[in-house]
């Protein structure tokens, strides 16, 4: 079973050429991966919204089960997960006993919106 697939890296590196301006190299490498050779969707111009769309479904649908929090920590990113997700993980109690610090809570509608729990949502 990999641990990381070649998929997800050229994810990356899509993004990264997207993030830089580079929006043919961006869509070259799209266009190289299964979108196009196994799912038959057509050439991705090289046009920002279409690639940045793009890389948001096929990361939710080849990664689907590749490792732990993928679509997660996706979601995330483009702030789409439903209200109330949390958006950080909590400290480790074992930890907070050492730093003496008081057990807390968060998530659902308890701390600040938009910084402990989500106030975006795909269904926007």
């Amino acid at each position: 079973m990999p641990e990381f697939y070649k998929a997800e890296n050229d994810y990356f590196l899509a993004e990264a050429a997207l993030r830089t301006g580079k929006l043919q190299e961006a869509a070259d490498v799209m266009n190289a991966s299964a979108r196009v050779t196994r799912g038959n969707l057509p050439a991705l111009p090289a046009d920002a919204a279409q690639i940045t769309k793009a890389v948001h479904y096929e990361r939710m649908v080849e990664l689907m089960l590749s490792g732990m929090g993928v679509q997660y920590f996706q979601m995330r990113k483009e702030n789409l997960l439903q209200q109330g997700t949390i958006l950080h993980f909590p400290i480790p109690g074992s930890q907070l006993d050492v730093m003496q610090m008081e057990y807390y809570t968060f998530g659902g509608s308890a701390g600040v919106a938009g910084q402990d729990y989500s106030n975006g949502g795909w269904n926007k």
